[in-house]
């Protein structure tokens, strides 16, 4: 743009500064790609964010080609348990699906449907966003299988709405177990944290005048 002022004195510099009104918000998404393979014991893969400002508006997790080997139990027999940098403890699946699910990306997100449970008669997993889904009371013993240490011991009270408002800086981490020990799980691709977060994009336009001194009555012309 083009302006003219006229001043009634000497002027050094001019500083325009323009403020965004309420941020909009940005998806990320932060990845550990290497395949986390797990079994009967807890194991853990982890994501770690630094140096991003701001605090979450929502948050989702993305499980890339789960799976177990010989898909003799299945999915079902599998517990992943997700812990942020705050302690925010969720449970993202435990006893769900039935004995033929195979390798699957399931996201996880605070709304959508549940997966199936993991009673025979239920429906195998299939790709796709869903809940948080915990079954772990229909299991035989009404237990997690989930080992401690590593993994926080149960109960694990948290749900995604309750990472809204945290900070997403520090250590994020995914616990696995498969419940049978004989077999092997894995996903395939890893894991993405996808985060929505306020756009930290600002405006700031400086400009000096030329020539520094002004006399009165004179004028200056900005582009």
């Amino acid at each position: 743009m083009g302006s003219r002022f006229g001043f009634g004195g000497a002027l050094a510099a001019v500083l325009f500064v323009v403020q965004a009104g309420a941020a909009p918000a940005a998806l990320r998404t932060f990845s550990n790609p290497a395949a986390f393979a797990f079994g009967g014991t807890t194991t853990s893969s982890t994501i770690a964010i630094a140096g991003v400002a701001g605090n979450l508006i929502d948050a989702q997790v993305r499980l890339n080609g789960a799976g177990v080997q010989f898909y003799v139990n299945g999915l079902e027999e599998t517990e992943f348990l997700l812990v942020s940098p705050s302690g925010e403890e969720i449970v993202l699946m435990s006893f769900a699906c039935n004995a033929t699910a195979g390798p699957v990306t399931l996201q996880f997100s605070s709304t959508g449907s549940l997966l199936p449970n993991g009673l025979p008669a239920s429906p195998s997993c299939v790709s796709g966003t869903f809940q948080p889904s915990d079954f772990h009371s229909f299991a035989v013993g009404g237990a997690y299988i989930l080992d401690a240490p590593p993994a926080p011991p149960a109960p694990y009270p948290g749900t995604l709405a309750n990472l809204v408002g945290d900070s997403r800086n520090g250590t994020w981490t995914l616990y696995a177990e498969e419940f049978g020990g004989n077999e092997t799980g894995v996903l395939a691709a890893g894991w993405d944290l996808i985060l929505l977060l306020p756009d930290e994009a600002d405006l700031a336009v400086s400009q000096t005048a030329v020539p520094a001194q002004i006399p009165p009555g004179g004028s200056a012309t900005f582009t």
